[in-house]
């Protein structure tokens, strides 16, 4: 199962990115097995990139040297109080 996002280049105004939400399988080669249709779909879209963001580390071993590692999200938690 996948789901995807046609989503705004943050970095050219205008063009588009295939954003992955969400990429779930039971197969080890899922990467290299779902990957070109993925492709096709952005293709078909007109979009530049293809993104994602993941919090486990293996990605960077299991990816192919076409993917670079762009950025590392941090999130934080809306806390109750006055904004100080």
């Amino acid at each position: 199962m996948v789901a995807l996002s046609l989503v705004p280049d943050p970095l050219e105004p205008g063009a588009l990115d295939l954003f992955v939400l969400i990429a779930v399988s039971l197969r080890d080669d899922a990467v290299s097995a779902y990957f070109p249709f993925v492709e096709k779909v952005a293709r078909d879209l007109g979009a530049r990139r293809i993104r994602f963001r993941s919090s486990r580390p293996g990605w960077c071993r299991s990816l192919s040297n076409r993917w670079r590692l762009s950025h590392v999200e941090y999130v934080t938690e809306v806390q109750d109080g006055e904004v100080r």
